[in-house]
């Protein structure tokens, strides 16, 4: 990971510095097919030296290329790299069992805010619009999968905790829409994924029967183990809170095999018609 974003904005200029390289050879290679006396002065008449001189630029020209797209890719995976840092520094290593909720997000999530707006306001300067727009759509899905996927490592969660985590997500939409300029809804499906958790076990399955599902088998199943770790009491009530856990677990998978047999009965009178 790069920590230094000023790299980052240097690795714009060269992209940018490269792709002007690139117009300019273009531009002389164009001329000199067309350009007799330049032929004529670069080459004296000699044909083969001519072939010579074009292939070569021709090459130089698709390693340039080449070294562009390779600037503009590193741009791409670091933006990612960086996103799952801070994320998962939020999701492993902050409490969600507080009484007090802050009204500001979790620094992990102002960092990367910061981190994600100072980059784009500085690299717009040298990159073309399409290029800017491919390095930053997509990162709500991207984060939405993140917070999603490590709900394992959260230990336990209160209604404090949750309206602690819709505010991380909301400050992450909020930025991120000022950047795309476009309603980032990936992000609205993990704020919901977290609000299941205002239910029951027995009210999210019920939920999956009557609404369909919204998430895989393997999401419910963090999303119900975690609502039994968040309330755990006394040592009797644990016993009887795992076999109900085991319990429930049982009920999804059946749901979700009942489900996937629907879909599949579906497809199959479909390919009738």
């Amino acid at each position: 990971m790069i920590a230094d974003s000023e790299r980052l904005i240097q690795l714009a200029q060269l992209q940018d510095s490269i792709n002007w390289l690139i117009q300019y050879v273009d531009s002389f290679v164009e001329n000199l097919q067309c350009d007799k006396e330049l032929q004529d002065q670069l080459t004296g008449g000699n044909m083969k030296l001519l072939e010579d001189c074009r292939n070569l630029l021709n090459e130089r020209m698709n390693e340039l290329l080449q070294l562009a797209e390779d600037c503009l890719m590193i741009l791409y995976l670091e933006i990612r790299v960086q996103c799952y840092y801070h994320l998962l520094i939020v999701l492993r290593k902050q409490e969600y069992k507080v009484d007090m909720v802050n009204s500001d997000p979790d620094s992990g999530v102002s960092l990367l805010n910061k981190f994600l707006s100072q980059l784009e306001e500085k690299i717009r300067d040298f990159l073309p619009l399409s290029h800017t727009k491919f390095l930053f759509e997509g990162l709500g899905y991207i984060m939405s999968s993140v917070i999603i996927s490590n709900a394992s490592y959260i230990k336990e969660i209160n209604n404090g905790g949750l309206k602690k985590m819709s505010r991380n997500i909301l400050a992450l939409q909020q930025n991120l829409t000022n950047i795309t300029l476009t309603h980032e809804l990936e992000l609205e499906r993990a704020r919901f994924y977290y609000e299941l958790l205002y239910q029951k076990p027995e009210e999210i399955l019920r939920n999956i029967v009557e609404q369909q599902k919204r998430f895989t088998k393997s999401e419910y199943v963090e999303l119900i183990q975690l609502y039994y770790r968040s309330n755990r009491s006394s040592k009797n009530n644990n016993k009887r809170s795992e076999k109900q856990l085991n319990l429930h677990l049982v009920k999804l998978n059946e749901i979700m095999e009942n489900e996937s047999d629907s879909s599949s009965e579906e497809k199959s009178n479909g390919a009738e018609l």
